[in-house]
């Protein structure tokens, strides 16, 4: 995991509720006005971010994971993504 990440951060609360998904590392850092370095920092070592969340790339995302986002009651209408 060298490279960035450019299509996509996923956001989750502490309960592993999908929030949003963002466009990408430096986009992320933009959105809640941080450094790139901290939001790096927290995916790579899958930490809590801000108190509030957890971000999450693709490559971290298990299959079940993924599969379950199928599974739940949100319509594509309430996927937010930003980029």
């Amino acid at each position: 995991y060298n490279k960035p990440v450019k299509t996509g951060v996923f956001i989750f609360d502490l309960n592993n509720n999908y929030i949003i998904l963002v466009g990408g590392q430096a986009k992320t850092a933009k959105y809640f006005n941080v450094k790139l370095s901290e939001v790096v920092r927290h995916i790579r070592n899958k930490t809590i971010f801000l108190n509030k969340y957890y971000l999450k790339v693709r490559s971290y995302l298990s299959l079940a994971m993924t599969s379950s986002f199928s599974h739940t009651r949100c319509s594509l209408s309430t996927w937010y993504i930003i980029f």
